[in-house]
């Protein structure tokens, strides 16, 4: 069984410099981290639908790849 744990951005908008998976990797039991960049190539961008006359719904990346938009927005994912 694996488990998946999602990191969250702590910030209302902010550029992502860098992650550092180093230490959870190191835990035991840790399989992977994922990151935006990562699951780009295996997801495609989320479109919510919402039914109102000249919304237009725009893509929104299951991870952050190189910036968040709000706080509590998908920076990373750990699976252990």
């Amino acid at each position: 069984t694996l488990h998946v744990s999602f990191v969250l951005s702590s910030q209302p908008h902010a550029s992502i410099a860098s992650l550092d998976a180093s230490a959870a990797l190191a835990l035991p039991g840790v399989v992977d981290v994922l990151t935006g960049d990562d699951l780009a190539a295996l997801v495609k961008p989320l479109y919510v639908p919402v039914d109102h006359p000249g919304y237009h719904a725009p893509a929104r990346d299951v991870i952050a790849p190189e910036k968040v938009l709000f706080v509590g927005e998908y920076v990373a994912v750990c699976v252990a």
